[in-house]
Order: C-alpha cells, then structure tokens, then sequence
C-alpha cells in the first residue's frame, strides 16, 4: 500500500498478479496556508482627480516561526480585476504595464518578514472614463506541492488548498477647477484612443495643445508624460527622448518622474543599437558592391 502524507489520496488496485498504485504526496516545499502567509492591500490615497495615478500597494506576511517558499512573484494579470462606478467587471490589461513586482519565483520569505509589489492601476486599468466608486479586488492561489505517483513513475505537481483575498475601495472624482475641468474633456478621449490602440496625429495634438494651452492644470504634466510613451511605444525615438527629457526637466518631483528617467535611459539606449544596426546594414551592402564581378 502506498504511504502518504495525511489526508493525501492513495489508491491500491490489483489485476491478475499485479498490484497498481497511485496518489500523489505532499512535497517538503512550503507556499503558505490562510494560516501562515497574510495578504494585505493599501493605496496611497482614496480619493483622486480623473486619470490621476492610483499608487496600490500588496503586501505578503509570513505569520508563522518557519520559513515559506514562497511560489509566485506579486503580479496583476491574472489575479487582480476592478468593479467600475456602473458595475462593469475590468479585467487588467497590457497598457503600458509595470510588470511584475515583488520578490521572485521560488524566494524564501523569512518568519515574521514580508515582501510587498507597488502598481498604478492606471497601468493596467482605465480608471479615469468614469468618476465614482471603484472596488479593487486582489486573490492569490495558495497551493502546496505533491507529487503524483503512479505505480513506480512519479511527476512533480502542484493543487490548490485554497486562496487569499482582499479588497480597496477608490473615489474617482471630476477636478474641481475650471481649467482642469476643460483639460480633462480633451484629455480623456485622447487616451482613451492611446490606449485602445487608435493613436493618431490627433492624439499628439490633444496631448500638445494641453500642455501649451493649460500648463497650470495637472492634465498637463500627465499629457506631457503620456506623449512621451506614445512616441516610445510607436519606436519614434528622437522624439520619445526630446518629450522624455522636457517632462523629466519640467516635473521632477512628478509621480511619474522616476519612471520617465528609467524610460529615457532605456530608449536611448535602443536607439544606439538601431543606429549601429543601420550603420552595419550600410556598410555591408557596401561591401556587396565593391566585390569583382567574377567571371565565367
């Protein structure tokens, strides 16, 4: 009869003279219980102005005296979904996403320590169409790791024992002032078309017309840093560095500051590497042409 841990599924059949045996055991990793591994969810303000960022916080505890093996990296897709003001379900989706965030598959988390994941929700959500009430939601599968045995094979495996769950609640508000007011009524259709991946001249115009005509809104420094990831995205790379470089000059203490800088370093550096592609592209056919004809 096969030996397994308690609880575990173990079957024993015989067939002439032969005797089959399957199940699966519990392995010695440790991906946490309701009991052992806390969630907690936190943003950093509960009411905000129309598409201004949603700064949301997870955070992973270990509440037991040994350590867990902690199985995935805190993420959005997949476990995370908002209820809109009119009770629409928004699943997340690859805007321009921050990633994964928060530790690595297979990290140990020390008793008594955690690791937390920092997201705007703006990333992944669009958050702005509509003012009111939005819920956020966040579930982690807690699994623990078997292995199936059938007679004398065996596999790695994973089931699932359970889940953790928790929820946030944000007010999406129409800005209070006129000229934010104006700004978000060409701003909203603007990225909204970004998003939907419908950009256009019109789109940039939106953005640039913002910027100069109401620099004193907070619309502004939004578009500036959206124009800037829209020339990014679309490899227009002397432009994504010009718009980057003024944002980043403009709004240093911006929420989006940080990012911009990382994004400048990083477009930079492609465009190098397709200027060097070019010049290399360039000098081979060069040379294609500088070869003898051969003769017959």
């Amino acid at each position: 009869m096969l030996l397994c841990a308690p609880g575990v599924l173990a079957e024993e059949s015989k067939s002439s003279n032969t005797t089959h045996q399957k199940g699966y055991r519990i392995s010695e990793f440790d991906f946490g219980t309701p009991q052992t591994l806390k969630l907690e969810m936190s943003l950093a303000k509960k009411h905000v102005m129309a598409y201004e960022p949603i700064l949301l916080t997870i955070t992973f505890k270990n509440v037991s005296e040994h350590v867990l093996d902690v199985f995935m990296p805190i993420q959005i897709f997949g476990r995370c979904n908002v209820i809109t003001p009119d009770g629409t379900k928004l699943l997340p989706e690859l805007r321009y996403a921050d990633g994964l965030a928060g530790g690595a598959s297979g990290e140990h988390l020390q008793p008594g320590k955690s690791f937390r994941g920092e997201f705007n929700l703006l990333n992944y959500f669009d958050m702005g169409k509509q003012t009111g009430r939005y819920i956020i939601n966040y579930r982690y599968e807690l699994i623990e790791a078997v292995e199936y045995v059938e007679g004398n094979k065996s596999r790695p495996g994973t089931r699932r024992i359970g889940e953790l769950t928790a929820k946030q609640e944000v007010m999406v508000e129409t800005p209070k002032s006129d000229v934010d007011k104006r700004a978000l009524a060409l701003f909203r259709p603007a990225v909204t078309a970004q998003f939907s991946r419908q950009a256009s001249e019109r789109v940039v115009k939106s953005y640039e017309r913002i910027i100069k005509e109401y620099t004193q809104s907070k619309y502004a420094e939004i578009a500036s840093y959206y124009l800037a990831q829209l020339y990014d995205y679309a490899s227009e790379y002397n432009l994504a560095i010009k718009q980057y470089e003024a944002f980043i000059l403009k709004y240093p203490k911006s929420f989006y500051s940080q990012s911009a800088q990382q994004a400048l370093k990083d477009v930079q550096e492609r465009a190098i590497r397709e200027e060097a592609l070019i010049e290399e592209t360039k000098e081979s056919e060069s040379q294609k042409t500088k070869e003898p004809t051969k003769q017959k």
